[in-house]
């Protein structure tokens, strides 16, 4: 059942309001969304605001504001188009902008010809190409993070057309599809996701797991004592 949250409180009018309104309601406002309750509609028209609603996976959240205008409100976000492999070498023939999110080791060992790599903290790195080709096809280790990805590159480029690439690198190797292999790009210098000091402790290498260990066990020591000392509230003067 979905859940409503309202900012203000319902006077005993509006509801009354509400309950002559079921058989009158040729002149209230009308409500995008079924399952909006009509209280909520008929205190938008009392009190002349509008209303807001958002939807949370199941839950629709509804938030009543007061003297504002629907155009003052942000846009709701546009929904992720996804693409299919063929449909992702099209748009790069066309110039669009390739991306590659995941693991920089994955991408040396082969991936999609023209995509760039990149990583979810330094996507700065990319987004001048971004703004110049306006269009922009996203390959992810797996969905969710292409996803993400997307998500970001849109906050900052919005008037791009950015593509997800259903299945990731993944799923254009099954289609047969070009594959570059770089084994000295990206630079180890720029692969801030491996850890070239203990990067096989994940496959038995019994040092490596040890000196990681030891890593961890001395980062508290490396906060100093801000790390135990929780929070201290000041009042401002």
């Amino acid at each position: 059942m979905a859940t409503y949250v309202s900012t203000v409180k319902l006077e005993r009018a509006t509801v009354l309001l509400a309950i002559c309104a079921v058989s009158i309601r040729s002149w209230m406002p009308r409500s995008e969304d079924s399952a909006v309750p009509i209280v909520m509609i008929a205190y938008t028209f009392v009190h002349g605001g509008n209303m807001r609603r958002a939807h949370c996976g199941s839950t629709i959240c509804v938030t009543l504001v007061r003297n504002r205008r629907a155009a003052d409100f942000d846009a709701p976000p546009r929904a992720q188009a996804w693409i299919a492999p063929p449909v992702a070498a099209q748009r790069l023939r066309e110039g669009a902008a390739g991306f590659v999110a995941g693991s920089s080791a994955a991408y040396r060992k082969g991936h999609p010809a023209g995509a760039e790599w990149v990583n979810r903290a330094r996507l700065d790195a990319v987004i001048d190409t971004l703004r110049e080709k306006q269009a922009a096809v996203v390959f992810g280790d797996d969905d969710t993070l292409a996803s993400l990805v997307a998500i970001d590159l849109r906050e900052r480029v919005p008037d791009a057309q950015i593509e997800c690439v259903r299945g990731g690198v993944a799923a254009w190797r099954a289609a047969d599809l070009p594959v570059d292999a770089t084994p000295q790009h990206p630079a180890d210098e720029a692969r801030i996701d491996y850890l070239f000091w203990a990067h096989d402790r994940h496959e038995g290498n019994v040092a490596a797991i040890t000196k990681y260990l030891q890593w961890e066990e001395q980062l508290p020591a490396q906060i100093g004592d801000a790390a135990r000392a929780g929070y201290r509230l000041h009042r401002p003067r």
